[in-house]
């Protein structure tokens, strides 16, 4: 279940309003040797009322203040005030940072309350903390205007954190000295040396949205990425066939088995090491193939019981530094058979050359939130709300929101395609449930599998406790993808969350995630870069850790979510190997031609459309019951 508040305005703790990436009105950086100039403009803001008296029956009202793009201070007790926090790219070799700031316009604004204080947001936790020390002081221990972190490195990338507190409270004189304007020069040193090669493009145009001042370079290369697969022996044949049509479509794949490299976490993550550490075999996307018992998650307790140590893979993709950037594109298919495996496989091929010529429906579930922590309404509905509006209907999507839905709600909705199936409420690693409704799995039966018969595959996201726990003999998180029918990739926690959080991650995940790139772990990943950015801390970062840690992907990192439409041409140098219940059509503009074996097993189906030739050399082969068409075709982006 997930920790809900009750609130006047709207709902507070973690305070949250809608946000992309922060515009130029509001902070633009120039740059010149050993210095960044940012200049700042405070966006517009409201100061607004909040209770916690449903929840933690304090009867006090509280102030907070309501302003896009910013995240806030989190340590518990003191005042959550709003604060700004974005990256810098720096040079490799560069250190003692110091910032200051001029120019400065401020403003005073008197409040008839005090200032809402940070809350935990462990589950079980519900007493409500004030630090009544702070909060008959003067704050000088939160006085200052700025702050910037020691530096990092993100896919070989070094970097700084820089976070701007606009607003200084004096409890004591309950006052708040606004900082509409000013200045802010970092000034650092820098040995010179060979910088290291320039990243890939996957990885360049990610960093291009990660860091406020690193340009998009465009790049002559064709490769879609470096893609290394890790799996069991049990799984290297018949995952030969998604090698070959990542190969086949402009990955440079390597697939390794633990047979080789050896199986446990150590083993796993020494090889995927020595391959990052060189800038020829350095992977962009790492998929794990197979379940724990094949290859072991990289930390965490598996009961889910454990809220400050989720089970999770990240540290598979944190290859450089001690931080939870991912220094690469991360995801894992937990198979346990070789029928699940060809599932998803089916599954990932049907919607990443099928996505551009498919509907844009996107469904969103909410479940009741019921009477847990004395909560008086439903907030699960909030997040969702931003990102209908904001995100999927300007981008031309057929929205439906289903809040406190029937269990056949539920499947009719998933049963009528659409490309994104998103859930909010509570769950546990076996369900998503709250109200009547509830979608189930155990280790006889499957919801999925006995009410869905979609042929569309969605993304599937679900913010709420423990539905991401892929540790779990009986996870809905793995049903989804191991069904036929279901998901194409599962996004969810693996531990308890608090809505707020939760709210917010959607937010930041969804929020611009039709513009800044497109394969989904691209996505997700920057969304979480940019949920842990809404927080800052002077004493403690685990909470905002935590979820960096918790929320998994399940399915193929690299999936494109526009699909990858007309390619130039296919000439086909990897064997493939369609099996039982493939379904693919390649389109090329020119030509399509198999130099290699080309095989249809029964009841696969496969379409080749090319705009001038179509060549099939000995190695084509198609299986009694299997249907395959060839036409020549203008091939218009795929359609």
């Amino acid at each position: 279940m997930k920790k809900i508040y009750s609130i006047i305005v709207l709902l507070i703790m973690n305070i949250w309003v809608y946000s992309q990436e922060i515009p130029q009105s509001i902070v633009s950086v120039s740059e010149a040797e050993n210095q960044f100039t940012i200049t700042f403009n405070l966006p517009n803001y409201i100061v607004k009322d909040t209770s916690l008296l449903s929840s933690y029956n304090i009867p006090e009202i509280f102030k907070y203040i309501d302003i896009d793009y910013f995240g806030n201070i989190d340590d518990i007790g003191y005042p959550e005030l709003p604060q700004l926090t974005f990256d810098l790219k720096t040079p490799t070799q560069s250190s003692n940072f110091q910032i200051s700031v001029s120019n400065q316009i401020t403003q005073d604004i008197t409040l008839n309350h005090r200032f809402m204080p940070s809350q935990d947001e462990l589950e079980t936790d519900t007493t409500f903390t004030i630090i009544n020390d702070y909060y008959t002081s003067d704050g000088t221990i939160y006085n200052s205007s700025s702050a910037i972190s020691e530096p990092y490195i993100v896919m070989g990338q070094t970097g700084v954190s820089v976070s701007i507190f606009p607003f200084k409270y004096n409890p004591q004189l309950n006052k708040i000295t606004v900082l509409r304007q000013a200045t802010f020069t970092i000034n650092y040193t820098s040995l010179k040396g060979a910088e290291i090669p320039n990243p890939s493009p996957i990885q360049s145009s990610f960093l291009s949205s990660f860091f406020e001042n690193y340009p998009q370079l465009k790049s002559a290369s064709t490769s879609r990425g470096r893609y290394l697969m890790v799996t069991p022996p049990r799984f290297e044949n018949r995952l030969k066939c998604f090698a070959n049509y990542k190969r086949n479509i402009g990955y440079e794949v390597n697939v390794v088995s633990t047979a080789t490299i050896g199986s446990s976490f150590g083993q796993i993550k020494s090889y995927i090491q020595s391959q990052y550490n060189s800038i020829a075999t350095r992977p962009d996307y790492i998929l794990l193939v197979g379940d724990l018992i094949d290859i072991p998650a990289a930390d965490g307790n598996p009961t889910g019981n454990s809220i400050d140590n989720p089970i999770t893979d990240i540290q598979y993709a944190t290859l450089e530094g001690d931080d939870y950037f991912a220094d690469a594109f991360l995801g894992r298919f937990s198979v346990s058979t070789e029928d699940e495996l060809q599932y998803i496989i089916n599954k990932s091929i049907y919607m990443e050359t099928n996505i551009h010529l498919l509907a844009k429906k996107a469904k969103f579930l909410a479940g009741e939130s019921g009477s847990w922590f004395g909560a008086q309404e439903d907030q699960f509905e909030n997040g969702h709300r931003d990102i209908v509006k904001n995100t999927f209907e300007p981008n031309g999507y057929i929205c439906q929101k289903l809040y406190q839905p029937t269990y056949a709600d539920a499947f009719i909705a998933l049963n009528d395609n659409p490309l994104y199936y998103l859930y909010s409420g509570h769950g546990n690693a076996e369900a998503w449930m709250g109200g009547t409704f509830k979608i189930y799995v155990n280790t006889s039966f499957s919801d999925i599998k006995q009410m869905s018969i979609n042929t569309v595959y969605p993304f599937v996201f679900a913010f709420a406790c423990r539905t991401g726990n892929f540790a779990s003999a009986n996870s809905i998180a793995k049903d989804w993808i191991r069904q036929k029918n279901g998901g194409v990739t599962y996004f969810g926690s693996s531990v308890d969350s608090k809505g707020s959080s939760d709210n917010a991650i959607e937010r930041e995940i969804f929020g611009d995630a039709f513009t800044y790139g497109n394969n989904i772990s691209n996505i997700i990943t920057l969304g979480k870069s940019r949920y842990y950015k809404r927080f800052w801390s002077k004493t403690n970062r685990e909470r905002s850790r935590r979820y960096m840690k918790a929320y998994n992907l399940l399915g193929d990192p690299s999936l494109n979510t526009r699909g990858i439409g007309c390619i130039n041409e296919y000439i086909f140098t990897n064997d493939e190997i369609f099996y039982s219940g493939s379904n693919i059509a390649y389109k090329a503009s020119t030509t399509i031609q198999n130099n290699v074996n080309f095989v249809l097993e029964s009841n696969s189906n496969v379409t080749l459309v090319a705009g001038n030739s179509i060549k099939l050399n000995p190695g084509f082969k198609t299986n009694l019951g299997a249907i395959f068409q060839a036409k020549i075709a203008p091939c218009n982006n795929g359609q």
